[in-house]
């Protein structure tokens, strides 16, 4: 998969520069279907309070 990305680490170009790239959107995916959580929202409300030690800002 790694040959696949471009050095900015996503996928494909995009004319509007995102915030996150998309390897760390699908990162994200997995992390959230990991600890199952099925929001995004939920997801960084809890990386912020539960989890702030796991993921810093």
């Amino acid at each position: 998969m790694a040959d696949m990305l471009l050095s900015d680490g996503n996928f494909f170009k995009y004319r509007h520069l995102s915030k996150l790239s998309d390897i760390e959107m699908v990162a994200l995916s997995i992390t959230s279907k990991t600890l199952w959580i099925d929001s995004e929202n939920l997801l960084f409300s809890k990386s912020r309070t539960e989890y702030q030690e796991d993921f810093p800002i």
